[in-house]
C-alpha cells in the first residue's frame, strides 16, 4: 500500500537501533499505563481482598481492552490504506469520535453480559 510507503524507511533497511527507537517511546508509554493502573489496584487491595470476585473481572477487562484496542487500530489502518480516511484534522477528529461512541457501546453490551 501507497500509504504505508509514504515517509517511511522499509522494514529491511532498518537496522536494530532504528527498529528499537520506533518501538521503545509506544512500550514505554504503556509500561507506564500498566504501572498506574498496577497503583489503581493497590489502591483498592482491601476491597479486591474482602471481594475476591472482583479481581476476575479486572483481568476480564484488562484482557478485553487489549482486545477492543486491537480491533481499532486494525480497522483504522485498513481505513488509512484503503483511501477512506487521510491523516487531517478533521479526519482525526472524526476517527476519535467515532471511536469513543462505539467503544462506550460496546462497553455497554460486554458490562450487561458479564453482569
Amino acid at each position: 500500500c501507497e500509504l504505508y510507503r509514504m515517509g517511511r524507511r522499509q522494514y529491511k533497511e532498518k537496522d536494530v537501533t532504528e527498529e528499537l527507537m520506533d518501538r521503545l517511546p509506544w512500550l514505554i508509554s504503556l509500561l507506564a499505563f500498566l504501572t498506574v493502573s498496577s497503583g489503581i489496584l493497590e489502591y483498592y487491595d482491601a476491597l479486591l481482598e474482602r471481594h475476591i470476585i472482583i479481581a476476575f473481572y479486572v483481568t476480564a477487562l484488562i484482557g478485553c481492552a487489549g482486545n477492543a484496542g486491537s480491533q481499532s487500530s486494525s480497522l483504522v489502518l485498513q481505513a488509512l490504506a484503503a483511501g477512506e480516511i487521510v491523516p487531517t484534522p478533521a479526519d482525526v477528529f472524526w476517527v476519535l469520535r467515532k471511536e469513543l461512541f462505539v467503544s462506550l457501546g460496546l462497553a455497554v453490551v460486554l458490562s450487561v453480559g458479564v453482569a
